[in-house]
């Protein structure tokens, strides 16, 4: 638990920065451009495989 405390503690600036971030350019649901961009450009930089594209829309549930 303390190394997980002691991450989270050494991101919660870069955290909040992110979240200012969206918040101060808000996108419209399923027309987001810039988000993915970002958290894309993010992972990308921490090193992780990224994929990016379009999705298909999701098919409705049957139930």
């Amino acid at each position: 638990m303390e190394k997980l405390y002691r991450l989270l503690d050494e991101g919660f600036e870069e955290m909040v920065e992110i979240r200012r971030h969206l918040h101060q350019y808000p996108e419209l649901s399923f027309e987001e451009v810039e988000t993915p961009k970002l958290i894309a450009d993010y992972h990308e930089k921490l090193g992780h495989e990224v994929r990016t594209g379009k999705l298909l829309p999701a098919s409705p549930s049957k139930i």
